[in-house]
């Protein structure tokens, strides 16, 4: 088993290009942002699975007060960074502290602020702590699932029972939500942003390393080492873009591209002989923006608000600006704040 798989960054550098180019004017309406985050949830749950799954191998149990540890070195410093900046900004802007919105942050629960809480009258700078809502829900599904791993764990079926539960029941609320919401507008924003009808993404990540790593089945490997499953996989994923029913999109919408990354992500990792695909995963630009990727998350949004303040029309002059301002950030962040504190997380038990 690699310690690192840098397949795997280059899809997380591919998920991050679609979140950051979605939030550029005209050319986000082509580009499929949401899904880039589906694609962040599923390399997140199956690259903590596997962590967790290393640890027990090696140590025959998993220490959870560490694993909360590593997760706090990982987000928070950065977060703090975010906080740093943002808020004396938006404050010498607008002479007002959205103190909500910060403890909202702070507290992992912008997911829930935004959809039941958050007034549509908030000014536009308030904005900029929305980005957090995608963090809310993987630190909740995190605050338990490594009780659930440990526990179960020594049962694989029934991990995967449980694993799968998760999965269905995410489906169920979206449709339960949809059907009982008379406000299609509002029935949208609480399933995009809600843990308990997105945490399917992340689950299909511990499930495809659960399968491939742990139980080792044989059944899935072969599907994912055939390329006509990657085929398939590929195929659903573009029937979830393309098919634009609302209430599909809404709801089977994120099951299907679960399914379909099941097989995509995975066979990438089995493929032994190098193709052009693998090589472009494997790319250097790919892989770097795969190690950004959560600096460059948070930083990239900052910036097209901080410019949207100043500039009101998308112009050459903001790309420029809000190019060089999310480059020196992110960069910042990386090198000075990230990377420093990686030392915390190994000494804790990191080994990814």
């Amino acid at each position: 088993m690699k310690n690192n798989i840098a397949e795997l960054d280059g899809f997380r550098g591919i998920s991050i290009l679609l979140v950051v180019l979605s939030h550029i004017g005209s050319i986000g309406k082509i580009i499929p942002g949401g899904f880039g985050v589906t694609i962040f949830f599923f390399i997140s749950g199956f690259l903590i699975t596997l962590l967790l799954i290393k640890e027990f191998e090696n140590y025959k149990h998993i220490n959870v007060k560490y694993f909360f540890l590593r997760r706090f070195f990982r987000l928070y410093p950065v977060l703090f960074f975010f906080m740093l900046i943002t808020i004396p900004f938006v404050y010498l802007r607008t002479n007002t502290i959205f103190i909500k919105d910060i403890i909202a942050g702070f507290l992992y629960y912008t997911n829930y602020y935004i959809p039941f809480w958050k007034l549509s009258n908030h000014e536009q700078l308030s904005n900029i702590f929305n980005i957090l809502w995608s963090l809310s829900i993987e630190e909740h599904f995190y605050l338990f699932y490594p009780f659930i791993f440990s526990y179960f764990i020594k049962s694989e079926n029934n991990l995967l029972y449980i694993i799968l539960a998760l999965i269905i029941s995410s489906l169920v609320f979206r449709i339960f939500i949809l059907y009982n919401n008379s406000n299609f507008d509002i029935a949208t924003s609480i399933i995009y942003h809600s843990t308990h009808t997105r945490i399917d993404s992340i689950s299909f990540g511990c499930l495809s390393a659960i399968l491939i790593f742990k139980n080792q089945n044989s059944k899935y490997i072969k599907i994912v080492q055939n390329l006509k499953y990657l085929f398939l996989g590929v195929l659903l994923i573009l029937f979830s873009l393309t098919f634009r029913n609302p209430f599909f999109r809404e709801s089977f919408r994120y099951t299907i591209q679960g399914a379909g990354l099941l097989v995509i992500i995975p066979y990438f990792i089995y493929l032994n002989n190098e193709n052009i695909f693998k090589r472009i995963l494997k790319s250097k630009i790919l892989v770097f923006f795969g190690k950004i990727s959560y600096s460059l998350y948070l930083f990239h949004w900052f910036s097209r608000e901080v410019i949207n303040s100043f500039i009101k029309e998308i112009n050459f002059t903001w790309f420029i600006y809000f190019f060089f301002l999310t480059l020196i950030l992110t960069l910042v962040s990386h090198f000075f704040i990230d990377k420093i504190f990686i030392n915390f997380r190994k000494r804790y038990g990191s080994n990814i």
